[in-house]
């Protein structure tokens, strides 16, 4: 019998180390276990009311953990925290500014 409060896992809950769905840069970037819960929910489009309305927390919680991931995953974004959580964010990348050759005056 479960005390109150304590949830049995179901077995289909990303693990506190990351997810195999999961970008190694994800992986790496140290979220809690309750953060993994959020960002596997977040990755299918879900949205803040969603998410609380499954993880049994309020909006704010929510929103807590979201800019706590945000920050862990460079992200400012819904869409970049996602992109990066599933490798596909792309960089961008400053030019190098010293091999630019500027033009010759003439």
């Amino acid at each position: 019998m479960m005390s109150a409060g304590i949830r049995e896992p179901s077995g289909d809950e990303p693990s506190p180390c990351g997810a195999s769905w999961a970008s190694p840069e994800a992986r790496g970037a140290g979220l809690t276990a309750r953060e993994w819960d959020v960002l596997a929910i977040l990755v299918t489009g879900a949205s803040t009311r969603e998410i609380s309305g499954r993880l049994y927390i309020s909006p704010r919680t929510v929103t807590n953990h979201l800019a706590s991931i945000y920050g862990k995953l460079g992200a400012h974004t819904r869409a970049e925290a996602v992109a990066c959580a599933l490798g596909t964010a792309r960089r961008s990348i400053k030019p190098d500014t010293d091999s630019i050759a500027s033009p010759r005056e003439n």
